[in-house]
């Protein structure tokens, strides 16, 4: 799959994003995987760290053994707009300065695609800020193996 229909993919599922976190004021994670002009969809389940990494494992076999295309994933998530590590000081989720954001995570045969949608919660309102994307990010809790067709199981570990 070329990146620009992936991009293409998870812009579209973006939209559909924000339109569920505006009108529930959540989102539960999910998957997306293509395999020969064929979209699944795949239910996640983000509850701790241990289970985050587990099934970003399972989707890294899963994807090996559709010989997939491409997968993205959707989730809410936090963002910090540094790329110092110092600045972290910690734990994104306990970082003073986060925000919220629609976190849109893809890999395909081309690269990796991430877009962030920062939000903020006001009044039990939904208001959307800045979009950015981020193109050949490599976010390593969150390779698929389909851009180097490696697949690696072994990875696990988001930490």
């Amino acid at each position: 799959m070329k990146k620009e229909v992936l991009k293409e993919l998870m812009e579209h599922n973006l939209e559909f994003a924000r339109h569920l976190l505006l009108k529930d004021g959540k989102l539960l994670p999910v998957a997306f995987m293509i395999c020969k002009n064929e979209m699944g969809v795949i239910p996640l389940s983000f509850r701790d760290v241990n289970e985050k990494n587990m099934q970003v494992a399972i989707l890294r076999k899963l994807a090996k053994e559709k010989g997939a295309d491409a997968v993205f994933m959707i989730t809410e998530s936090w963002y910090l707009g540094t790329n110092k590590v110092e600045d972290l000081g910690g734990s994104i989720s306990n970082h003073p300065m986060r925000k919220e954001c629609i976190f849109v995570t893809g890999e395909c045969e081309n690269g990796r695609i991430t877009v962030i949608q920062t939000f903020e919660r006001e009044n039990d309102k939904i208001i959307f800020g800045e979009k950015i994307d981020m193109d050949d990010v490599n976010i390593t809790r969150f390779d698929f193996g389909i851009k180097d067709k490696k697949y690696d199981t072994d990875k696990i570990s988001l930490n």
